[in-house]
């Protein structure tokens, strides 16, 4: 929900972006280029509201331990 001078949102479609451009990145590193980019757009604009952001990196399921390799 963050703001810039035109009162324009960051919106979904920035978001998307900044993601799509950090593909590869770790959550940290993720989380850090989304404020970064969110500073950049907001400039002096002040802000009504804090930034919440969690980002989680997912592995995929984890196999069960079959009996047999046990």
């Amino acid at each position: 929900e963050a703001v810039n001078v035109a009162q324009e949102l960051f919106g979904e479609d920035r978001l998307l972006e900044t993601l799509n451009r950090n593909v590869n990145a770790g959550p940290q590193s993720i989380c850090d280029a989304v404020k970064a980019e969110v500073d950049v757009f907001a400039g002096a604009a002040e802000q009504f509201d804090d930034i919440t952001m969690l980002c989680i990196s997912y592995h995929g399921a984890q196999r069960p331990v079959s009996e047999e390799s046990v």
